[in-house]
């Protein structure tokens, strides 16, 4: 992972899947974490709401380490 504040070697991608249910209308919202040993969470990107693909390109929020 290339991020601006360094490069991680051996991260791991974690992938989220939420459902919340308000009444009766489910709703959809994928992320993924990418975590690096000793620095935690160093990127996570999160979809925009009913994503249906696992692989997404519409992003909501996308978080990176700066300097």
């Amino acid at each position: 992972m290339k991020t601006p504040y360094a490069t991680f070697d051996n991260v791991l991608r974690v992938s989220t899947v939420l459902t919340r249910t308000v009444g009766v209308t489910p709703t959809v919202t994928r992320s993924y974490a990418w975590i690096a040993e000793c620095f935690g969470v160093v990127a996570s990107v999160t979809s925009q709401s009913d994503e249906t693909s696992t692989e997404f390109s519409n992003d909501a929020e996308v978080r990176r380490l700066t300097p």
